[in-house]
């Protein structure tokens, strides 16, 4: 009967620890890009990375999030991301690099993006217009 008992104080210790989540809630999202409020269009052959990253102090350890986004359906989706605020870069890859192509990717690298987006569940949609981050 001790046993258990003991069995039984453990199962709850357990459920009350996991009960308590050590982060932040993970959501989905979805999105889409725009440029002057049209859909982004590139190459069909071609993608774009959507990339989120996590603001965090200097030289802090963080990890990535990423979608794809396609013309095609012109929206991207990150299935589990953890709620919070973060810096939005893109990298597109098609077969022929235009100039407009090679600006999207050098003023929306990781270094240079100024786009800055708070990650909610429950939100609309999030659009990303080029032309007004």
């Amino acid at each position: 009967m001790r046993f258990l008992a003991r069995l039984g104080f453990v199962f709850a210790i357990c459920v009350a620890i996991s009960a308590c989540s050590s982060g932040p809630r993970m959501v989905k999202i979805t999105g889409t890009l725009k440029t002057n409020d049209k859909p982004l269009k590139i190459d069909s052959n071609g993608s774009v990375t959507v990339i989120f990253s996590p603001i965090v102090e200097k030289d802090a350890h963080f990890t990535t999030y990423t979608g794809i986004y396609r013309t095609e359906d012109p929206t991207f989706v990150i299935n589990e991301i953890p709620e919070g605020k973060y810096k939005v870069s893109l990298l597109c890859m098609v077969l022929e690099q235009t100039r407009e192509i090679q600006d999207i990717n050098e003023k929306f690298s990781a270094q240079n993006t100024p786009i800055v987006r708070e990650v909610k569940g429950g939100i609309e949609p999030l659009v990303i217009d080029l032309a007004k981050p």
